[in-house]
């Protein structure tokens, strides 16, 4: 009986680049294609040559872990004193058309810190706030109509 030894064939540039995104795909990445304005693009030039040990790639993923992180930094967490203040007044009588003056400056701060109006109405519904008309869910548009008073 003769001994075959198996001959390993380099695979193309194509199937390795095709298994390392279906390796990544497995663990959860996704493609991602952009098209730059100009000065975005430069702007990459600049922190590729600032990052000399970066890529394109490793830099887009670094700028939206850093904006992930400012947002969620700036979200209020469940708890925060003026629901509580909220839900007790609510709970001694008073409606929502009283307290209708703070919620919108609580909102208005809230904007005036780089919120947009959907995160705003997911914190008001997180927190079990009723909308004015006690009707409904808070949605943008709301928040929108409210803060430009």
């Amino acid at each position: 009986m003769v001994k075959r030894s198996k001959v390993k064939i380099a695979k193309t540039t194509r199937e390795r680049v095709k298994a390392w995104r279906e390796k990544k795909t497995e663990k959860g990445g996704r493609s991602l294609t952009v098209w730059m304005e100009a000065d975005t693009a430069k702007m990459l030039e600049l922190l590729l040559d600032e990052y000399p040990k970066k890529n394109n790639a490793s830099l887009v993923a670094m700028a939206i872990e850093t904006l992930f992180e400012v947002t969620q930094s700036q979200k209020p967490k469940a708890g925060d004193p003026i629901f509580d203040e909220i839900k007790g007044k609510l709970s001694q009588g008073m409606t929502m058309g009283e307290l209708k003056p703070s919620i919108v400056a609580w909102m208005q701060n809230k904007r005036d810190q780089g919120l947009t109006h959907n995160q705003i109405s997911d914190i008001l519904i997180e927190n079990g706030i009723p909308t004015f008309s006690g009707r409904g869910k808070w949605q943008k548009g709301t928040i929108s109509k409210y803060i430009k008073r």
